[in-house]
């Protein structure tokens, strides 16, 4: 079929190597096709059929620019490889036959060169394709909801193209790949969903213009259940089959994106365009959360004083990072000693609050001896809210089913937890839990007692700024000791039927929490492997795993592919390797998040078929 004259058929399970002698570039190595009638590159095979295909084992230096930005990939066989053409090389194509499985074959296609790599030069033009494709960017795609006025766009736009394309010897590929940056090179792809006759009258000129030309930095790309319009048709069988095209005696399965999908997709891609909010700082008004972020990042920036005119407690500590850890210290003077008393197994002088884990409170009263598991957690909720509650919000907050009838039942459940929780161990006048009417503001809240998770943030500071100070072997211990706090996943197993203030907008702690862990292993991770130390590397991106049951980081398997390496272990890397592809649903590298494709492609720059081999 001369459609499929540039397909290109590319193992799934592999990731294909740079572009091949400039036929086709992109930064992060997807690796396309060529034009019939071109030379040849080595690391190709054709068929007899004309067809390109590139062994996965194939590789080449990269050049600067993707040749071939419409190229688009249609279908799938069934050993799970996957089969492209070039769009522009026709500068026409009508998906036709079942109107839904078209369309979803339409929809993927449109979804697929909004957002991928080797389809930065290429604009779309969209008409009546649901959902509405505003979030790829208004630089990459414009909507319309009539077919006359965005075919007056393109028309104009294929005007400037031709008359640029006409004045010079090279062709549009050739001019790409020499680093032309004309915009008659960015190819516009004109989407047309459901045509009908009315947009068939307007359609028919362009495309024959098309069809006469061939390649013009100009697509149109329709989906309907039949037509009439000229052009090479690709027809979509109700079980998604690619009813009129086979490959070595096998069926290719159209690619297919429904609406749901995509809606979804298309939030997720608003979400990760959005800017990015900074860490905000610690609301806490003790010293120790000065210069600290709420996840127990030291910022050093905030709060910064002015330099002092008198000199610091140690005069041998001459250097700016050196002078910020004595500050860092000064703040927090009792950071070891906490730390110890929270080590400590006999009954405790004050309530020592664990959520680091199933929630769990020692306190000097000993345990409740009725209804332990909903005491816990109005201790939890009380430690939470440092500034106190009111006795509405609490009430809304630990009763969201208003089976709290009535403020006496609100002051004898916060009554029951005196006892248990206890008083000042010097000041037995000074309860942990005061009453309302000693609060001062009418407000119930826990004082005295000590948090795993603050003291887990005052480690992670202190062990920051410990690092930047060259203080590495005391900067290891502070977050050996930071990740030895956590025992499990964060707040888990919970209460049943409790802890409904988690849903609250700042109470998101279950879901925060691990997200801060896991950051902080890596940094670990990072130290350890500074020091060729694998054992404390491998023990702290397991803690990140730990917090993080349902795999839904990367950080803890990126990191345990980077320990694997590091140890030459080439097989367990390729294991989580695939792992994380795996837990995402995702083929091939490329698919992740920017910063995690980083790592992933210096460990495997050729796809999983082979991974760097130095370290």
């Amino acid at each position: 079929m001369n459609l499929l004259h540039s397909a290109l058929r590319l193992a799934s399970a592999e990731s294909p190597p740079p572009n091949l002698n400039g036929v086709v570039s992109t930064p992060d190595g997807i690796v396309l096709l060529g034009l019939r009638g071109k030379p040849l590159p080595a690391a190709f095979d054709m068929t007899q059929d004309g067809d390109w295909i590139l062994p996965s084992s194939a590789t080449t230096a990269p050049t600067a620019r993707n040749s071939y930005p419409a190229v688009a990939s249609i279908g799938r066989l069934e050993d799970g490889s996957t089969v492209f053409t070039d769009l522009e090389a026709d500068s026409v194509l009508h998906l036709v036959g079942n109107r839904y499985r078209a369309a979803e074959l339409l929809r993927n296609i449109a979804l697929e060169l909004g957002t991928s790599v080797w389809a930065e030069d290429l604009e779309l033009i969209v008409v009546g394709l649901d959902p509405d494709l505003t979030p790829l960017g208004h630089h990459k795609v414009e909507t319309f909801d009539d077919l006359r006025p965005a075919l007056q766009r393109f028309t104009d736009g294929l005007d400037l193209s031709v008359s640029e394309l006409d004045t010079g010897q090279d062709g549009a590929p050739a001019r790409r790949a020499a680093g032309d940056p004309s915009d008659a090179l960015v190819v516009t792809v004109l989407v047309v969903h459901g045509v009908d006759l009315y947009d068939e009258r307007l359609l028919k000129d362009v495309c024959e213009r098309l069809l006469a030309r061939g390649r013009t930095s100009a697509v149109v790309l329709t989906s309907s259940t039949a037509t009439s319009l000229p052009g090479p048709r690709l027809s979509v069988d109700e079980d998604g089959i690619l009813a009129d095209v086979e490959w070595a005696g096998g069926h290719v399965r159209a690619e297919q994106m429904p609406q749901d999908l995509a809606v979804s997709l298309l939030d997720v891609l608003a979400t990760a365009q959005a800017p990015d909010e900074p860490v905000p700082p610690a609301a806490e008004e003790h010293p120790w959360a000065q210069q600290m972020t709420i996840d127990g990042a030291w910022d050093p920036e905030l709060d910064e004083p002015e330099p002092a005119a008198e000199p610091l407690p140690s005069p041998a500590r001459t250097t700016e990072q050196e002078r910020r850890l004595v500050r860092v210290e000064n703040d927090d003077p009792d950071l070891d000693d906490d730390l110890a008393e929270w080590g400590d197994t006999e009954t405790p002088a004050r309530p020592l609050i664990a959520v680091l884990g199933e929630p769990q409170v020692r306190a000097p009263g000993g345990p409740p001896p009725i209804r332990a598991a909903w005491q816990i957690e109005v201790v939890v909720y009380l430690a939470f809210h440092e500034r106190g509650v009111s006795r509405e919000k609490l009430t809304t907050d630990l009763w969201p089913d208003n089976k709290a009838t009535s403020a006496s039942n609100v002051r004898r459940t916060v009554a029951e937890l005196r006892p248990w929780i206890g008083k000042h161990p010097t000041r037995p006048d000074i309860e942990f839990i005061p009453s309302l009417s000693t609060s001062g503001d009418g407000r119930y809240r826990i004082t005295g007692h000590l948090l795993d998770w603050e003291l887990f943030r005052r480690l992670r500071k202190r062990a920051q700024a410990r690092a930047a100070a060259g203080h590495i072997a005391d900067a290891r211990a502070d977050y050996l000791n930071a990740l030895r706090l956590v025992r499990g996943p964060i707040l888990s197993p919970l209460r049943n039927r409790g802890y409904a203030w988690l849903n609250n907008p700042d109470q998101h702690h279950d879901t925060l929490i691990p997200g801060f862990v896991i950051d902080t292993a890596h940094e670990l991770v990072d130290l350890s492997l500074a020091e060729d130390d694998i054992e404390k590397a491998r023990w702290a991106a397991e803690v990140g795993r730990l917090v993080d049951p349902d795999s839904t980081h990367d950080s803890p398997f990126l990191d345990l592919m980077r320990i694997s390496h590091a140890e030459g272990d080439t097989g367990a890397m390729r294991q989580y390797a695939e792992l994380l592809l795996a837990e995402r649903d995702f083929e091939v590298g490329e698919d992740l998040p920017p910063e995690s494709f980083e790592v992933f492609n210096r460990l495997f720059p050729n796809g999983l078929g082979r991974a760097v081999d130095d370290r």
